[in-house]
């Protein structure tokens, strides 16, 4: 059978509606709402429709890096997106790979998954582009020359995360034709076993009920430089064959979603050194591409019973962090704990507020403690941010006319 005999034959209605990237939008939608969800978070976000009150959306929009916004900050930022969307590509193919037995005929196929897997990432990019220039030159008043720089560092460094992950898949990718032109046991041979793909259940793709029921049909696909293909008939594939395929592209998945967490990990230990402090949205991106992992390693076990095994496993831990036993209580550094607590109440709060005895001890004390942190820093003028909190302007400046009364 030549590859033209494996090739259906489809009207133009057919190719539009049963178009790839708008079979997995549409697969997406109806299976895959937790993924989906953190997609809307950061949408919220961007859009500063989500967490305005507290300024969410100003780390995404106008991110800071070592004390500046510019192509490396936005840099970092784009870097920590790519890791999100390939691991939302990852996600997906692990738990909807099986529904398009197709791909497996072709070459490199989770390349081509990602590929036609275009629409909520490439719209996200794009909403982000707008919101933060918009942000940049309304808000904080920036020139057009340097919003360019600044998303010019967001776009380099989202393409080349990409990039460097496509390099990797292409290179393991295999596809049916591999496994069908060699000896069974030299395809064997140095082949993963799937129980090692940690983020995935074993269980055999052929092996599941009603199977066929849950294929997609898919038309038409882009293919290699934008081109539009039509999909190519599997059915003459052996299923241990397509098996043989998704499970090994699971596990060179599994191999790349491992190494994120692993950066994840080893950015927490570098964040006591000032260039290991990223920007506050990249860490937010990063935390998302691990979990978004962790919801498609909880999805492949538990399929339709995701949903309610995540929410029960949210109410144990909420209810288990009110428990003693899970609390841990810091103390602040200065404070006698063997005496009796002071109350608190009004009539404490004033009496503490007019001992200006204890105010003038206090403000020595903590001018001393402002001392030796300079000292430490060895900084001739070290970075310090100061809160000044009172019940009232009133109050305040009776409290600072006491004080300098005092002093004179």
């Amino acid at each position: 059978m030549t590859p033209r005999d494996n090739i259906p034959s489809f009207s133009l209605i057919e190719k539009v509606i049963y178009f790839f990237p708008v079979q997995l939008l549409f697969v997406h939608l109806k299976k895959n709402v937790l993924l989906l969800g953190f997609w809307l978070v950061l949408f919220a976000i961007i859009t500063k429709s989500l967490s305005l009150k507290y300024g969410v959306p100003y780390l995404f929009l106008y991110p800071e890096y070592l004390g500046e916004v510019g192509f490396l900050s936005h840099c970092i930022v784009g870097l920590t997106a790519g890791a999100f969307i390939m691991a939302f590509n990852i996600s997906s193919y692990s738990v909807n790979g099986f529904r398009f037995p197709f791909l497996a005929t072709l070459n490199r196929p989770f390349i081509k998954y990602c590929q036609n897997n275009f629409i909520i990432p490439v719209a996200f990019s794009i909403t982000y582009i707008f919101s933060a220039a918009t942000f940049q030159f309304v808000n904080e008043e920036e020139g057009m020359w340097q919003i360019i720089i600044n998303l010019s560092g967001f776009v380099s460094g989202n393409l080349l995360f990409i990039l460097t992950t496509t390099i990797y898949f292409s290179l393991t990718n295999k596809n049916a034709q591999f496994f069908r032109s060699q000896n069974i046991k030299t395809a064997e041979k140095g082949f993963i076993n799937p129980i090692s793909d940690l983020f995935s259940n074993s269980k055999k793709w052929e092996h599941i009920p009603g199977k066929n029921k849950k294929e997609w049909k898919v038309a038409t696909y882009i293919a290699a430089f934008g081109k539009i293909k039509i999909a190519r008939d599997s059915s003459h594939y052996l299923k241990s064959t397509l098996e043989k395929v998704f499970h090994k592209n699971r596990i060179n998945a599994t191999l790349f979603q491992v190494s994120v967490i692993g950066v994840i990990f080893l950015l927490g230990w570098l964040s006591d050194y000032e260039w290991g402090m990223i920007p506050a949205a990249a860490s937010i991106l990063l935390l998302f591409t691990m979990f978004i992992m962790l919801v498609s390693a909880f999805y492949s076990w538990f399929k339709g019973w995701t949903s309610l095994v995540l929410l029960t496993l949210v109410v144990v831990l909420n209810f288990s962090s009110t428990q003693s036993t899970s609390v841990y209580k810091n103390q602040a550094y200065g404070i006698d704990y063997d005496k009796k607590p002071t109350e608190y109440n009004g009539n404490e709060i004033s009496l503490q507020q007019l001992d200006i005895i204890a105010i003038q001890r206090d403000i020595l004390l903590g001018m001393q403690r402002l001392e030796n942190w300079k000292e430490q820093t060895g900084e001739s003028k070290p970075l310090a941010v100061f809160f000044k909190c009172t019940r009232g302007w009133s109050n305040i400046r009776n409290l600072d006319n006491e004080v300098s009364s005092k002093s004179q």
